[in-house]
């Protein structure tokens, strides 16, 4: 005959068990999704203080006094820059070229609009269409991004925007081309009114 005692506290035993488990997992989670929390603050004061890395690059560089500043470097040692282009790496952990295209962005959307074209996440690509734009199209870029718009949308509208852009130079391209086409050919018809008489 089977004691129901016995069973009862095997039972109780093992809710006990399972509820320890489902709490340690819980924990286990709830310290993974900690992590993936602070990871995403983490990234977005980066994006934040990308604005402020530009402005700053901006300054030491217009300063022109790099060569003159010792720079502590991350193994510990104390080094000196001939120039920005050495600087960059170790000040910004990016090169010269890349911060100079930063700064152009920076320059042309302004400090809140390149702020948060950073925490939208827009690449290398976008910044690079929309530094071809002309300024009345750049504002358009400028009022999309600053209007909170998701990601895709100032995507949407750059792509926009730069293919009327193509377009417009391809048509003036060809219309020139006609130009000259019709001035060549007006020019050959003097030619020959000219010999005629």
């Amino acid at each position: 005959m089977i004691d129901p005692n016995v069973d009862q506290q095997k039972m109780e035993g093992a809710m006990v068990a399972m509820r320890v488990q489902a709490q340690e997992e819980l924990a286990e989670l709830l310290e993974l999704a900690g992590d993936v929390k602070a990871y995403q603050a983490f990234s977005l004061v980066g994006k934040f203080a990308a604005a402020s890395q530009v402005a700053t690059f901006k300054r030491i560089r217009e300063s022109n006094k790099i060569k003159d500043l010792p720079i502590r470097t991350p193994d510990g040692r104390v080094a000196t820059c001939d120039s920005m282009r050495d600087a960059c790496p170790l000040l910004f952990g990016r090169s010269y070229d890349t911060m100079l295209r930063e700064e152009e962005s920076y320059d042309l959307l302004g400090e809140e609009a390149y702020e948060i074209a950073s925490r939208l996440g827009l690449n290398r690509s976008a910044l690079r269409s929309v530094r071809a734009l002309p300024p009345e199209k750049l504002e358009m870029v400028r009022l999309a991004i600053t209007a909170g718009s998701a990601k895709a949308d100032v995507l949407s509208v750059i792509e926009d925007l730069a293919e009327k852009v193509e377009q417009a130079i391809k048509e003036t391209a060809e219309a020139k081309a006609e130009i000259e086409a019709k001035e060549q050919l007006l020019a050959e018809k003097n030619k020959a009114i000219d010999k005629l008489k």
